[in-house]
């Protein structure tokens, strides 16, 4: 039986935004909806999530026996992996080059497994093979986007064709930088990958993904520290960003609508 909702921003994540709660009970997160003006807690499992998201269907959309969860039990995996390097990074422990580039797989994967991403590539498959004169439906379309993007057995995932096209591009020449604020950071539920086209400073690089409430990971030239230190205003303007992006909700562990307010 495949796990039916299926979270596209990962719980490993998500928690770490959480607002106080009872040991034990329900992680609850501050849910900001920008159409209704209206906030909210709510339990981290119940968000950022679509049913049979990463499923693979054959052409009748069923799913077949071998290949359910297979995507997702390859995020669970990493996520492992994740979860246990960002705990190092709020502990103060020092992080290896493995780690770092893990962070990097981190960004890139984050920015490709959301649901309008995920609807582009398959489109843009779709489109390709009509330009060539090869018959593709749509179906078709969406299951060779998830193998070809998400689908790595045994190997690394960057050896995937298209995941591997995206870190040349987004990672060539970079190293991840972790930039930390004692302000909170916000996510953005649509995209929380914030994509800041020809912009950069000393201080923050065009690619930034909130990982904790306290903690942002970036791109910047190779070389680069990395940590790094945000004030209060470069946090403001990554969450301004944040807020101002695409996407109807927004989180985070303190109210959001106190903000806006203030």
């Amino acid at each position: 039986m495949s796990t039916k909702k299926q979270h596209y921003i990962p719980r490993m994540l998500l928690k770490r935004f959480t607002t106080f709660h009872i040991p034990m009970r329900k992680q609850l997160i501050y849910q900001y909806d920008k159409e209704k003006s209206i906030e909210l807690l709510i339990d981290v499992y119940k968000i950022c999530r679509k049913n049979n998201l990463y499923e693979i269907k054959d052409e009748s959309g069923t799913i077949s026996d071998t290949e359910i969860n297979l995507i997702e039990k390859g995020f669970s995996r990493l996520e492992f992996v994740w979860d246990k390097i960002i705990d190092k990074i709020e502990q103060g422990k020092n992080i290896n080059t493995d780690d770092r580039c893990m962070l990097g797989i981190l960004l890139v994967l984050q920015l490709m497994r959301m649901p309008e991403i995920m609807k582009f590539t398959s489109e843009w498959l779709y489109n390709e093979f009509a330009d060539i004169g090869k018959t593709l439906t749509r179906n078709e379309a969406d299951r060779y986007m998830k193998l070809a993007s998400f689908v790595w057995g045994d190997v690394k995932p960057e050896t995937n064709w298209i995941l591997n096209i995206l870190l040349e591009n987004i990672l060539a020449g970079k190293d991840v930088v972790i930039y930390h604020s004692d302000s909170d950071f916000i996510l953005n539920g649509s995209r929380p990958v914030l994509c800041l086209k020809f912009f950069e400073t000393d201080n923050i690089g065009n690619w930034l993904l909130p990982i904790t409430k306290n903690y942002c990971i970036g791109l910047a030239d190779e070389g680069t520290t990395l940590y790094k230190n945000l004030d209060k205003n470069l946090t403001h303007f990554i969450n301004m960003h944040n807020f101002q992006n695409e996407g109807r909700f927004i989180y985070g562990s303190e109210s959001i609508l106190n903000r806006i307010e203030e």
